[in-house]
């Protein structure tokens, strides 16, 4: 998510991986999904694709 690589997560997803990966946080508490969309220290932007293909591998959540 930090580097904004949407054919990751497709890639992860369509090689099983687990979907709670998704919900897991890091350190800080940051889910994937919640860097993707930007939230995070520094001057951030959304990544559109990104999130719409962690919400996909989500199951459309």
């Amino acid at each position: 998510a930090y580097k904004s690589l949407p054919r990751m997560v497709k890639f992860l997803h369509d090689h099983g991986a687990d979907p709670a990966v998704w919900n897991r946080p890091n350190k800080h508490g940051w889910t994937p999904l919640k860097i993707a969309q930007g939230y995070r220290p520094g001057n951030f932007k959304p990544a559109p694709e990104t999130i719409a293909a962690i919400l996909a591998a989500m199951g459309g959540k």
